[in-house]
Order: structure tokens, then sequence, then C-alpha cells
């Protein structure tokens, strides 16, 4: 199940999450390197063992953001959010409810067929303020480190990855390789119950790179930068060099 993907960072063997791991240990374009220990990407923590528990807050995971929408919250509550240690956050990248958002994407894509790429279009372009709560509230965090996660812990928690890691200066491949494995780290849960799944709606459970390549190459063309996509968010230049120097060994 869940363990760091990096490989300068300290194993994560949890049993009760699957799709976990360090953001550090990426190489970057300017001959640097992620920080371990500071940023967490999961799935979402509600069927956690005491024992990985006890590993999280180990970690020392005393900052929790919740990227999931109130009816996922409401459902499957993370079981950390009342921890005395912990700040959990909820903030949501989508609407109030998952579900009618899908369908209401789905519907407006109906002409070519929705694919999650198209989520994370949306996303980009939609959750500007959501997507700035967040990562103005890393970088100003007085937390050694934040885990912060969706329900799979692969698309919305994807996006927010991605642009710490190209924030941070790593090159995109290395970018679309973490995304990828998401599906790995994924098939033994998802394997429990894909058959059930009707064979059109499959294609929600992967992650195949070309999805994170189209989001990169839309951000790129829409909005130039990740800087530059990220001042549009309500990150000003302090704040993202803050947040870079947060993701990066000293």
């Amino acid at each position: 199940m869940g363990e760091s993907g990096s490989h300068c960072c300290p194993p994560l063997n949890l049993q009760t999450l699957y799709n976990v791991r360090d953001l550090g240990g990426h190489n970057t374009l300017d001959a640097k390197t992620t920080r371990c220990g500071r940023f967490l990407r999961a799935d979402a923590p509600v069927s956690l063992s005491r024992a990985d528990q006890a590993l999280l807050l180990s970690y020392p995971i005393r900052h929790i953001i919740d990227l999931r929408s109130q009816s996922e919250v409401d459902k499957q509550p993370n079981m950390l959010r009342n921890h005395p240690d912990v700040k959990y956050e909820n903030i949501p990248l989508l609407g109030k409810d998952l579900e009618q958002d899908l369908i209401r994407l789905q519907k407006k894509n109906s002409h070519r067929g929705f694919e999650l790429v198209d989520l994370y279009v949306h996303i980009l372009d939609q959750s500007q303020s959501a997507i700035g709560k967040v990562l103005l509230s890393m970088a100003w965090t007085s937390s050694v480190a934040v885990l912060f996660h969706c329900t799979h812990g692969k698309d919305r928690t994807g996006i927010i990855t991605a642009l710490l890691l190209r924030l941070a200066g790593v090159d995109e491949e290395q970018v679309i390789e973490d995304y990828r494995i998401s599906e790995t780290r994924l098939d033994p849960w998802f394997s429990t119950f894909i058959a059930d799944i009707p064979e059109a709606d499959r294609r929600f459970f992967i992650t195949p790179p070309r999805y994170m390549r189209q989001t990169l190459q839309h951000l790129a063309g829409q909005y130039g930068t990740v800087q530059d996509y990220l001042l549009r968010c309500g990150l000003t230049c302090p704040d993202q060099e803050l947040l870079r120097k947060k993701l990066l060994d000293p």
C-alpha cells in the first residue's frame, strides 16, 4: 500500500492508505532537490488503523488540507479532523456536491466524450480561488508537515501536486510520472470493486500520462508559466517564493 514515492524520503509503510507519498526527492532544473517531510499527497484518510494514525502523527503531520466536496466529507469524514494536535481545513476544489458537478461537466462535454483531463482543465480554469487558498495555506503554515488529499488522491490532489512541483522547478516529465504511478498505487484497492464498474466508466480510475501532459499543456498555453498562473490564483511573488523555499532542501 502507501509508502514514500521518493528515494530519499523515509518510507511510509501504511496499511490503510494506498496512494500516499512524500513530494520530496525530486530533482529540479536548477540542480536542487525537493524537501522530504514537508508535503505529503494522499487518498482520503477515512479508514485509518491506530497504527497508521500514529505513523502519520509521528511524521509529523500537523496540518491536513482536505480538497473534497462537502458531500464527500459528510459521507466519509477525515479521521484526524478532530485530533487536538492537527489543524484540519476543508478547501473544496469543486462545488458542494461532487456527483452533481461531474454530471454537469459530462453534459457539457457530451459531444466528444468526457475524460478526466476535462475535469483537470475545469479545475485550473474555474477553481483558481480555491487553489489559491490551498497554496497560501501551505505557504504560511507553521506546521512541519502538511498532508493534502481528495478521495483517491489522484485527480484534485494530482493538480495541486503538479502546481507545487512545477513551482519548485521540477521538470514536466517527473510531474507526469508522479501522476502516473497513482494508478499502480491504487490498483490493490480498485481491484476489489472495478469489476462492478460499467466498462464505460472505468476510464475514471486510471492515470495515463497523457492526462497530465495535456493538463500542463493547457496551463502553459492559457496562462504561461506556473508563476503566472499562481498570480491569477492570488499568490503574490513573495507568497510564491515562500512556498518554493518550503518545497526545496536548504
